[in-house]
């Protein structure tokens, strides 16, 4: 289970620049077994902050000697850090994200292994334990991430990039549909007693869906207080069912837009595109 390009690039970074809100300098790199005392550190802070709120089931914490076998089977954490304002400040770790290549399903560590997309697991990315620090969130670190991400699983050969979310996390899943993503499936986690939504995104071929109005529908999954409407919730795991997919979500209104999907192709290629009509060497 060799992961050639984690292998290759893992020691240096894969993106820098400055914070958006503080215009701090930030590099986000791969991460190996001498850095696992700051995703500990992380992972704590986060899990902190989320039992003050009633939240701490939107994350399964994992261990120090989980990540490092997690590391040594071949897979990977990609790590943002921030760098100090002075040359002595040590960097801190502002977000870190799992990418699991599962070979069974307990390395896939899905809550619900019926909505896999794929019976073939090498198929299948996966991002799991998903963490930004408080301090640092509102820079779009997770979208620095997911890209990476999404790059280097289509490398691969993936045809999948999937993960699994609490329904009524709302500041997470809408940042997946912001990057292309449909929440396609819903499921309960019985190690914790969670609900879930499951995230999608297919790496070399597309959904279609339905142009009709009819199938297009709106729901108010939450209230002006932030809860979550246990009728809508019912709807929603009613219409996922059914086929329909979750694309897009109203932060303000709270509403989120459900399309039936009618089926697949394939995505195109270079060489598949059409000579564009002006100029044939216009560069795409």
């Amino acid at each position: 289970m060799v992961r050639k390009h984690f292998e290759t690039h893992s020691q240096g970074k894969i993106n820098n620049g400055q914070l958006i809100k503080s215009g701090l300098h930030y590099v986000v790199r791969y991460m190996n077994a001498t850095d696992l005392h700051h995703s500990m550190e992380l992972q704590d802070h986060v899990m902190n902050a989320l039992k003050k709120l009633g939240k701490s089931h939107y994350i399964i914490p994992k261990t120090k000697n989980y990540l490092r076998k997690l590391l040594a089977n071949g897979h990977a954490v990609i790590g943002t850090f921030v760098k100090g304002n002075t040359p002595s400040e040590p960097d801190r770790l502002a977000a870190h994200m799992l990418i699991v290549y599962p070979q069974t399903m307990k390395e896939a560590g899905i809550g619900d292994s019926s909505v896999l997309p794929d019976k073939d697991l090498d198929k299948i990315a996966i991002a799991a334990n998903v963490l930004v620090h408080q301090d640092f969130r509102g820079n779009k670190l997770m979208q620095q991430m997911m890209a990476e991400w999404l790059k280097i699983a289509k490398e691969d050969g993936k045809s999948h990039a999937i993960a699994e979310v609490c329904v009524d996390n709302e500041f997470s899943w809408s940042v997946f549909l912001d990057c292309g993503f449909a929440i396609y499936a819903s499921g309960h986690d019985p190690r914790d007693g969670s609900d879930l939504v499951y995230v999608h995104k297919p790496l070399d071929y597309e959904f279609l869906y339905s142009a009709r109005p009819e199938d297009t529908i709106k729901i108010r999954l939450f209230d002006d207080y932030g809860h979550m409407n246990k009728q809508a919730h019912r709807r929603l795991n009613n219409l996922l069912e059914k086929g329909f997919h979750v694309l897009d979500f109203d932060r303000t209104t709270k509403h989120i837009l459900m399309t039936r999907c009618i089926g697949t192709k394939p995505l195109k290629t270079l060489e598949q595109s059409p000579p564009d009509p002006v100029n044939d060497n216009k560069p795409r």
